[in-house]
């Protein structure tokens, strides 16, 4: 499995799972146009890989991959905490303890909330769930 096929599978399950029509999901990097809030900007990572059995030769050897999916959930400012935290909610019931197309999902850390420096009028929180995965290279 491909850190490519990762990304694909963890966009899917979020698009085919996520709850909350009226919040937009984006993906770091392909945002044309930043809608007026809420929305949610998620980015997906690779952290580390780590030899998980040695397979005897060349490309034979299984590999465990490391990654997170970050959260950057906006609202607007003095809108108040309850609608920012369902939403970082919601996005951690997609993925928190799930096993999907080869990626297993950890929990979520919420952390990070504060006013947008610069957006003037707008409240992020951020949220980071941690993802294994195997591969043989």
């Amino acid at each position: 499995m491909s850190f490519g096929d990762v990304e694909v599978a963890i966009r899917n399950k979020l698009t085919l799972e996520w709850a909350r029509p009226t919040v937009p999901i984006l993906w770091a990097n392909e945002v044309k146009v930043v809608p007026e809030p809420p929305f949610v900007i998620v980015t997906i990572s690779g952290v580390r890989e780590e030899l998980a059995a040695v397979g005897g030769g060349l490309g034979a050897n299984e590999w465990e991959g490391f990654g997170t999916i970050t959260g950057h959930f906006h609202v607007h400012l003095l809108s108040g905490l309850a609608l920012l935290r369902a939403i970082r909610d919601d996005f951690g019931r997609v993925f928190r303890g799930q096993r999907f197309s080869g990626v297993t999902c950890l929990g979520m850390t919420p952390f990070a909330e504060g006013k947008d420096p610069d957006k003037g009028n707008v409240y992020v929180a951020t949220a980071v769930v941690d993802f294994t995965y195997r591969f043989r290279g």
